[in-house]
């Protein structure tokens, strides 16, 4: 949006104002802080994307799947019962 009369205006106005003490700091100290957490964040996916990374993400997420399924391995079923109800007629197949 080019609009050459709001900017002459915005470019002339000129507003004097008392800023509380501190207030340079707090700015500083907030860009600082965000700052730093960008460079966390830019390292962590930097080691990501590395190889070594990748691979280590990778088996990382191949012992939880194998962990989790053997964890939620059903019991197996004793043979001869499950024989009984196959051939049971008094046990319907909605019961099992």
């Amino acid at each position: 949006m080019n609009d050459e009369k709001v900017d002459v205006i915005l470019r002339s106005a000129r507003v004097d104002f008392q800023v509380a003490d501190g207030f340079q700091h707090s700015v500083w100290s907030r860009i600082e802080a965000e700052s730093s957490e960008s460079r966390f964040l830019r390292g962590f996916l930097e080691w990501v994307t590395w190889p070594l990374g990748m691979a280590t993400g990778v088996a990382a997420m191949a012992v939880i799947g194998l962990f989790l399924g053997a964890v939620t391995v059903p019991e197996p079923a004793d043979a001869r019962l499950s024989y009984v109800e196959s051939i049971s007629p008094f046990i319907h197949p909605e019961a099992r």
